[in-house]
């Protein structure tokens, strides 16, 4: 099996020719995250942490039966899918990972207005360049998630989540096989 980790499952453009090519010979899973409708929207900022993430790509596993899969992450589950590889690397056959003022732009403006400022950002450029009815559908669907779950995601678990850099030992360590793809447009 491979379990696509991604922040909006039914933002499935992302995942879309992937899965379709990789599910004519694996069974294939995508979820929302926490935040992200119609997963549950928490209001505890503690349950936006990358643990409490990590832990949730464990409990999908756990209630689909799969004792063993590829976690792929990308962009926001790029660091998800490190993390299950570093705590659980028994459950994974291989890990991919391709990828502060955010949280209160969420929190404070409507999802509309912050998603088109969030999504012509220097990290979506390629994106909207290459593929602009794509991009056009990425934006309609951050624009619909919920502006509570968004922020809280923001400053809780992306603004807190350890570098690369900070995670240097356990990816010494690390055992599942693994790919980590890190944008050129990340910037900061």
């Amino acid at each position: 099996p491979i379990v696509f980790v991604h922040e909006y499952a039914a933002d499935y453009r992302t995942w879309e020719p992937q899965m379709r090519h990789f599910a004519r010979s694996h069974r294939c899973v995508t979820y929302s995250q926490r935040g992200y409708p119609p997963s549950d929207v928490p209001e505890d900022p503690e349950k936006y942490t990358q643990d409490v993430f990590r832990d949730d790509v464990i409990a999908v596993m756990d209630a689909l039966n799969i004792d063993k899969a590829h976690v792929v992450g990308h962009s926001m589950g790029a660091s998800t899918a490190l993390h299950v590889g570093i705590r659980h690397p028994g459950r994974c056959i291989s890990v991919t990972a391709a990828s502060r003022e955010t949280a209160k732009m969420f929190a404070q403006n409507t999802m509309a207005d912050a998603a088109a400022k969030y999504a012509d950002g220097p990290t979506r450029q390629a994106h909207k360049n290459k593929d602009p009815r794509g991009y056009a559908h990425f934006v309609q669907m951050l624009s619909e998630h919920s502006p509570l779950g968004h922020s809280l995601t923001m400053a809780n678990l992306q603004a807190r989540r350890p570098t690369l850099w900070d995670m240097q030992a356990d990816l010494k360590k690390f055992v599942p096989p693994l790919l980590i793809v890190v944008g050129d447009e990340d910037d900061w």
